[in-house]
């Protein structure tokens, strides 16, 4: 039986914010976002889903470790018009 342990945590983006004529849709990061963890060696397999309002990303899902979780988090801050985000990824305690 797998026991999972729940860590959440926001952190704030230090990343430029784009000029308003310059800003991108939430479909489109969400979808930058999506590709960056899909393509991801360390997290590419794992359920992690995103949803983006106003350039704030949502993580949810799974990861098996603190260094996946963190994988994650700078995956997100890599894509263009990212504001900021919201880390709910829990950690799965394999025994």
């Amino acid at each position: 039986m797998a026991a999972v342990a729940i860590f959440s945590a926001g952190c704030s983006s230090s990343q430029p914010r784009l000029a308003a004529d310059e800003e991108m849709d939430d479909e489109t990061i969400n979808l930058a976002v999506q590709s960056f963890l899909e393509g991801d060696s360390l997290v590419g397999g794992r359920p992690i889903e995103t949803r983006t309002v106003y350039g704030v990303v949502w993580l949810t899902g799974f990861v098996e470790d603190e260094t996946e979780r963190k994988r994650a988090e700078q995956l997100v801050m890599e894509v263009e018009g990212v504001r900021d985000f919201l880390n709910h990824i829990q950690l799965i305690s394999r025994e």
